[in-house]
């Protein structure tokens, strides 16, 4: 476990000034919507952990393979199925610690990561490049906010407010994501389509959210939950978290409610609404 509040782009993305000019030029031609009003090893069943500070405010759901999810709520608390055991004991230490769970996230192969604290990282199968630069972000101070993998396994890292590293990511995601760092705007998150739908080429779909409510997607997107996000936008709400699931299911979390997709496996139906209600 990486513990030191801890530690890439091929680069953070910081772009100058004028390559804004460039970046909206081939921003008009690319096939992307915007919108914006603004090893596994033993796998174990259901766990559960409160939050040491006590909030039941869920704040990120992730899908694994084979029906397993996590659930993060409050500032350490979680929710596991069928995940390995490594992950869960190492949510349980990171728990016993009072440190923040920021995140979790899967490969298409089972490898996991734990973002946790302001730069610090715990993970299992993961490339070799993407945690040389999750080291570097830590040595550096850098806030590492969140991290996707698309279904090929290419990669991107969220760095303070608009920063990111990326490898083998669709170009239409950096292009995006260069915009916004250009534009000064906060970057919230991008997520990406799971390998579970068994698509593995350059143009997985993908949608980032940006400050409070904006948010930009590629082709692909479903309607329903393009019709989500445009409600939440619509209402002044704020998009906080969005999971993206096999064969297109999908849960969005919003500053005033979760919402979820038919698919949704029952029982992590049932655990949202467990801890939603206390």
């Amino acid at each position: 476990m990486k513990s030191i509040e801890h530690r890439s782009t091929f680069t953070p993305h910081f772009p100058m000034p004028f390559r804004a000019l460039i970046i909206a030029g081939l921003l008009a031609v690319l096939m992307v919507s915007t919108f914006a009003a603004p090893h596994m090893a033993s796998a174990a069943s259901h766990t559960f952990r409160a939050s040491l500070a006590g909030s039941k405010e869920i704040k990120s759901i992730t899908f694994a393979a084979d029906d397993g999810w996590v659930v993060l709520f409050g500032k350490n608390g979680y929710s596991t199925n069928n995940v390995p055991k490594e992950l869960n004991d190492s949510l349980a230490k990171i728990n016993d610690d009072g440190k923040e769970i920021k995140q979790v996230s899967f490969t298409s192969d089972s490898g996991w990561l734990v973002l946790f604290g302001k730069n610090g990282y715990d993970s299992n199968g993961l490339p070799t490049k993407l945690t040389d630069k999750l080291d570097k972000l830590n040595t550096d101070g850098k806030e590492i906010k969140s991290v996707a993998f698309t279904a090929a396994d290419g990669w991107t890292i969220l760095v303070d407010k608009n920063g990111y590293s990326s490898l083998n990511v669709p170009q239409t995601t950096t292009d995006k994501l260069d915009k916004l760092n250009a534009d000064d705007a906060e970057i919230k998150q991008v997520v990406f389509m799971p390998s579970a739908t068994g698509k593995t080429d350059a143009d997985d779909e993908w949608v980032v959210v940006s400050n409070s409510n904006a948010f930009a997607w590629s082709d692909g997107v479903g309607e329903g939950l393009l019709t989500q996000l445009k409600k939440i936008n619509t209402d002044s709400g704020a998009i906080q978290y969005i999971a993206l699931g096999a064969d297109g299911t999908w849960v969005v979390i919003s500053d005033k409610d979760v919402v979820w997709s038919k698919g949704v496996s029952k029982d992590l139906i049932a655990k949202i609404k467990e801890i939603s209600n206390g």
